[in-house]
């Protein structure tokens, strides 16, 4: 598969093909993870990756709002959302760095029933995933040095990935 590099721009998330420098490592990750999750899927099944690559080959970038539940009200997720999806968002991004706010399983409920595109949690830790989601960007510190961030949150996530039938996709964050 190819490789997408994730990047924020004034709140947004963005998305782009990147050369080869770090496309190996990322890709032998990928690979793995996204084994482990087909393992006894159906072979036809779109993966939300799958989506995000066919969006970037028909517009050469993805549009991915990130939706901070920090700082909106909550009665205004799904509105937003549905507002994204409206001007042509390809998936929504939820998630935050603190997530002080409680049921986050359920904010991400609220938004999916708004949307129609795959709803993608950008988590800040492991307590930040709900079953409800499409997929989760599995966050790679690649310019960190705490093992924690590293591979530790990696280790803690991936049993309740599996669990809950969450998409991983693996994404090199600098």
């Amino acid at each position: 598969p190819n490789l997408l590099e994730v990047g924020v721009v004034a709140g947004l998330i963005w998305l782009r093909r990147v050369g080869n420098s770090l496309k190996k490592i990322v890709q032998h990750w990928h690979r793995y993870l996204t084994l482990c999750w087909h393992s006894g899927r159906d072979k036809g099944f779109m993966t939300t990756f799958d989506t995000l690559l066919a969006a970037c080959a028909r517009r050469g970038a993805g549009f991915l709002p990130y939706i901070d539940p920090d700082r909106l009200d909550k009665a205004d997720l799904a509105k937003t959302a549905a507002a994204c999806e409206a001007q042509g968002a390809d998936a929504i991004l939820i998630g935050g760095s603190f997530l002080l706010s409680t049921h986050f399983d359920r904010m991400v409920q609220e938004v999916k029933q708004a949307v129609e595109v795959p709803v993608i949690i950008f988590p800040g830790d492991t307590s930040q995933i709900a079953p409800a989601a499409d997929a989760i960007l599995f966050l790679s510190l690649i310019s960190g040095r705490n093992p924690e961030l590293l591979i530790g949150q990696h280790v803690k996530a991936a049993p309740l990935l599996k669990a809950h039938g969450i998409e991983p996709i693996s994404t090199g964050y600098v």
